[in-house]
């Protein structure tokens, strides 16, 4: 649970440097979630470059972020406040932290149809003041893994494809899109990344959707040239609010297997503790500024991720 910690302050500095940017939430609202096929479409809200969905914890209706940098179903202690007393504590740059509890719940895309399933329980105060709204929690890897997960950004909604034992989808649906490239995964515990040639640089970028900013580790920024084009620092906040000023820049003519990706802005800040966590050496975290330029879906059983486009 150390790097849901840490994955839980990075969420919450990405989320306070988009503020910095004053993106403003959209007012329109959720449809209700349907089934067809082997299939679950759900539609999203895009509020800071955060994908926000409705589910059901214990009967209860509410607003969750879809995150698949973070590990568990993750709760709202202000609306659950039951939970075991074993507590952990992390800190940020500034010295802040949160402290976390276990507990059991049961979840769900419908209601009436919620499972059992093991969630973290922390406080999400500072969350909901940036976002401007009530969040019941984030949704991570333990309930998505289970599916294959597309995303599109465009039509603003999630479609979780249910698999059999090999990991293949049951729906022979969406004839209309093909697959156009297939992008292979390495995971070490939950968290998937890819390998991104810059040159002669690999670099090991992890895939997040609770990354409303792409970030980029410090030690490698001067190792990849031109390929990183530097733009004013730009300060950061953590728990406490006390600020940082970071490095920033755009990461340009980059390409996946042979796929071409735009320009996307990074925020270079250390990943020291999360690579000590995970014991691993990743390079930096992939959100919207990746996930958003294609539809794109995760599986997770197959270690795969899957760039769709009209045939």
């Amino acid at each position: 649970m150390g790097f849901q910690n840490a994955k839980m302050q990075l969420a919450l500095v990405c989320l306070m440097l988009a503020l910095c940017f004053n993106i403003k939430a959209t007012n329109h609202y959720f449809t209700p979630n349907s089934t067809a096929f082997d299939r679950h479409i759900i539609p999203f809200r895009l509020i800071k470059k955060l994908m926000i969905v409705q589910a059901y914890v214990n009967g209860k209706t509410g607003n969750f972020i879809i995150d698949t940098g973070v590990k568990s179903l993750t709760l709202n202690a202000k609306y659950f406040s039951h939970g075991r007393s074993s507590s952990i504590r992390g800190s940020d740059f500034s010295g802040s932290g949160l402290e976390i509890k276990e507990t059991a719940t049961r979840f769900g895309w419908i209601k009436g149809q919620e499972k059992s399933q093991y969630a973290l329980l922390t406080h999400l105060h500072d969350v909901e003041t940036i976002l401007g709204m009530e969040i019941l929690g984030y949704v991570g890897y333990e309930v998505l893994r289970e599916y294959e997960v597309a995303f599109d950004y465009k039509q603003q909604m999630i479609t979780l494809f249910h698999l059999d034992n090999k990991g293949h989808r049951k729906t022979l649906l969406f004839k209309e899109q093909t697959v156009i490239d297939t992008i292979p995964l390495r995971k070490n515990a939950y968290l998937p990344y890819m390998i991104i040639h810059l040159g002669s640089q690999k670099l090991k970028l992890a895939i997040d959707t609770g990354a409303s900013l792409n970030l980029l580790r410090d030690e490698i920024v001067q190792n990849i040239g031109a390929y990183f084009q530097h733009t004013p620092p730009r300060y950061i906040a953590g728990f406490s609010g006390q600020k940082s000023l970071v490095e920033s820049g755009t990461l340009d003519q980059i390409r996946v297997n042979e796929l071409p990706l735009a320009p996307m802005y990074c925020v270079v800040t250390n990943m020291k503790s999360l690579n000590i966590t995970l014991d691993t050496e990743i390079d930096g975290l992939l959100g919207y500024e990746f996930l958003s330029q294609y539809k794109i879906s995760i599986n997770y059983a197959r270690n795969e991720v899957y760039v769709w486009g009209a045939k």
